[in-house]
């Protein structure tokens, strides 16, 4: 009976130890913070700064700005820490005038997942003058009603993969697969285990 428990114990550990595995292997980049935090109210905004919990590929990361009427902010070229977790975008135009205001981002881990998300703020009390909602030009109405030009260019397409989907994928499925059947060894160890132990007691 000794032997069968330090069996049993010998195969739970191995268990807790494929499981914790499996975790870090399937575990993601998140974003962890945000300058200005999601649904703060702030008075002065120069510059974004989203903190994640994983190096982010630069070439495959973007983020977009606007306000609640939709018109879009201009922003900079994003700039990285050392760790390339913390990504800094500056606002073209300086200072935003008050308003809520939607932060949206679509970064690339180092793992190849992607992630996308939004961030809501508000700016209270700054001096800046509003934004001017734009008007469609004449020229603008008209290529409107002409419809789509088509071009004869040619365009690259970069298409991103979720390189570490498949694999992490078999790695969860095939963890579940040896859980099911170290649990079925142990059933069939306690059960062999109690037989003999009730057979030796009835010599």
């Amino acid at each position: 009976m000794h032997k069968t428990l330090v069996t049993l114990g010998a195969l739970i550990a191995g268990l807790t130890l494929a499981f914790g595995s499996a975790s870090a292997a399937t575990a993601h980049s998140e974003l962890e913070g945000s300058v200005p935090a999601q649904g703060s109210t702030v008075s002065t905004v120069t510059e974004l700064v989203l903190t994640f919990g994983e190096a982010v590929v630069p070439d495959y990361s973007t983020v977009v700005l606007a306000n609640s009427a939709g018109i879009s902010v201009e922003l900079g070229a994003p700039t990285y820490d050392t760790t390339a977790t913390v990504m800094t975008i500056p606002i073209t135009s300086g200072a935003l005038p008050n308003g809520d205001y939607i932060a949206g981002f679509r970064i690339v881990s180092v793992d190849g997942h992607p992630i996308s998300g939004e961030i809501d703020y508000t700016v209270a009390g700054s001096d800046v003058p509003a934004f001017v909602v734009p008007t469609p030009s004449d020229s603008a109405t008209e290529a409107a009603t002409q419809g789509p030009v088509v071009t004869d260019g040619t365009t690259e397409t970069v298409t991103l993969t979720r390189a570490n989907d498949g694999p992490n994928v078999l790695v969860v499925v095939g963890t579940i697969f040896a859980a099911l059947v170290a649990l079925g060894l142990v059933t069939v160890v306690l059960l062999v285990a109690i037989r003999r132990n009730r057979a030796k007691a009835t010599e």
